[in-house]
């Protein structure tokens, strides 16, 4: 037997209202499950935006295609053309948020190159200059893996203190020559990076505003059944609602597209 999971706060309203419109005690089953061939699929929390507002355009379609029920379609346009303008948003904040990760990503590479231009100018300087061993005294241990493979977020700090420990050695004019590219990528990767926070912030905020539209459509949704159950009656009540068949129950896949790791 097919089972639905119905929204527990409109457990009891459901079960009051059908029974008051029936005249009688109600032999549908209001619990934690409901057999589909006695009550239509409602939504619910955990399926997606797309579910939600495919879901509603169907329902809406059935409303307008059986007489009389062309006002239940009205009511819950709204709240469908209220989601869809919310999705649209989330996904663009989606969008920037890969695009900003991405510059992230590009400038650390620049950045990293940067500095392998001064480690490989650090080994020439010491086989030219026997006895100085500048490299190490530039690099901790006389390793750049120390430097280009920090955590994106600390990379920018830690090639500063590399120019720092550079201005303190007073090194080579070929050495320090590598200052200038060297600040202008590590400037490049801080805006990279406060850019790419504050597009997460968005997002966050943008998917939040999504659920509360989701939350509003399916209350719509619940209510429109209750009151088609009330006019039409409950056997005929479903000719006014789809069939819902996607697996709204699995969790929401992570964004395979994201490596926030180290940001």
């Amino acid at each position: 037997m097919d089972v639905i999971f119905i929204s527990p706060i409109f457990e009891k309203e459901i079960e009051y209202r059908l029974n008051r419109f029936s005249g009688s005690n109600s032999n549908i089953l209001i619990s934690n499950k409901l057999n589909t061939k006695t009550m239509a699929q409602l939504l619910y929390e955990k399926q997606s935006a797309n579910v939600h507002l495919n879901t509603t355009r169907r329902h809406m379609r059935l409303c307008r295609q059986i007489k009389g029920g062309d006002k239940y379609a009205v009511r819950i346009e709204p709240n469908y053309n209220d989601l869809l303008e919310k999705q649209k948003a989330a996904d663009q904040a989606k969008f920037e948020k890969e695009a900003a990760h991405d510059d992230v990503v590009l400038n650390d590479t620049d950045l990293d190159n940067s500095v392998r231009n001064l480690y490989d100018e650090c080994k020439q300087y010491d086989r030219d200059n026997v006895g100085r061993p500048v490299l190490k005294e530039l690099f901790p241990g006389g390793n750049i893996s120390g430097v280009i493979y920090a955590p994106l977020k600390d990379e920018p700090d830690v090639v500063e203190e590399l120019l720092i420990r550079m201005d303190a050695l007073e090194l080579g004019e070929n050495i320090t020559a590598h200052k200038g590219a060297i600040q202008l990528n590590i400037e490049k990767c801080r805006e990279a990076l406060a850019v790419y926070h504050e597009a997460i912030k968005n997002q966050k905020q943008l998917e939040a505003v999504e659920e509360i539209a989701k939350a509003t459509i399916r209350r719509q949704y619940e209510f429109n059944y209750l009151d088609i159950a009330k006019e039409f009656g409950k056997r005929n009540a479903d000719r006014f609602f789809p069939s819902i068949r996607s697996s709204g129950r699995k969790a929401v896949e992570k964004d395979e597209t994201s490596d926030d790791e180290g940001i």
